[in-house]
């Protein structure tokens, strides 16, 4: 079975490679290992405005067990981003190119499709109260500290 969805999979990742100018050979040459999406989800967290973020099982429960912790030393942890799937990674990848950004410059910071942690299920961002969106802010916080 996983031969199967491996055959499926590896073509869709070079069809959006081309797609999107990606070098079919970024992959190695950045070591990048091929993230797959999980078949089984559950929802770990759904925010006051109805955000729902997915992860596996076992990272659900690696999420709440370090959330409870950082509770008892006062700590509040947002989850800023979770699941993303090769499609969605591929769409931030369209919105920044349709802005004029350069796919080399895009993919310094993001990585390609199909190669992505978030991919896998088990990758998180994570703010805070004092920052609650991604950015490089949140190493000179409290929630950093713990």
């Amino acid at each position: 079975m996983i031969a199967e969805q491996l055959d499926d999979y590896l073509p869709r990742i070079r069809e959006i490679f081309f797609e999107l100018g990606i070098p079919e050979d970024l992959p190695a040459t950045r070591s990048l290992a091929l993230c797959r999406e999980p078949t089984e989800l559950v929802a770990a967290e759904i925010t006051p405005q109805g955000k729902e973020f997915y992860f596996t099982a076992a990272a659900t429960a690696a999420w709440q067990a370090l959330k409870r912790a950082a509770a008892v030393e006062d700590v509040s942890l947002l989850m800023v981003s979770a699941l993303r799937s090769v499609d969605y990674q591929a769409d931030i990848i369209r919105r920044k190119l349709e802005k004029g950004q350069a796919i080399d410059e895009i993919l310094r910071v993001l990585a390609p499709p199909g190669y992505s942690e978030h991919h896998s299920g088990r990758a998180i961002d994570i703010g805070c109260d004092d920052c609650p969106e991604l950015g490089e802010q949140f190493e000179n916080t409290h929630a950093l500290r713990y």
